[in-house]
């Protein structure tokens, strides 16, 4: 934010503020008309993210242990992932409430939806849901 207030960092406190809404507004805006035009079910960084998963598979297996818990294995590294509770011994799943490739694994092994694995907060309806209102300028001050 420093960077991009560096032009108006000479301005009145009120000039300042309506700079800051003015680059709101069009942020909002641009925000608004990508997340609209969006037709994957996760947003487009994170449906990049999940292709990138899918090539880096090559070599692991996943071996169910129990109805939720499998046991993902690639020469000798060895994780538990829960798919119930969204955890893995690995633990990035568990942090980033996002599929990592042992939670990939089982998803491919066993033919599962893999998107069902998301945090709904990754999703295009919650993108788009975030920037359904608009910002909108004060009225006039004299008004």
């Amino acid at each position: 934010m420093n960077s991009v207030l560096k032009d108006a960092r000479d301005f009145p406190v009120v000039g300042l503020i309506d700079y800051i809404r003015e680059m709101l507004q069009k942020w909002y805006y641009e925000r608004h008309v990508e997340a609209e035009k969006c037709t994957s079910q996760l947003t487009p960084p994170l449906e990049e993210k999940m292709c990138l998963k899918y090539n880096e598979l090559n070599g692991w297996n996943a071996i169910r242990i129990s109805p939720n818990e499998f046991q993902v294995v690639k020469k000798m590294e060895t994780y538990i992932v829960n798919l119930e509770e969204s955890t893995c011994t690995y633990r990035q799943f568990d942090l980033d409430k996002f599929p990592w490739l042992h939670s990939i694994t089982i998803v491919r092994h066993e033919g599962l939806d893999d998107y069902r694995l998301c945090s709904p907060f990754y999703t295009t309806s919650c993108w788009r849901q975030a920037y359904l209102e608009f910002i909108y300028p004060l009225p006039n001050e004299a008004e």
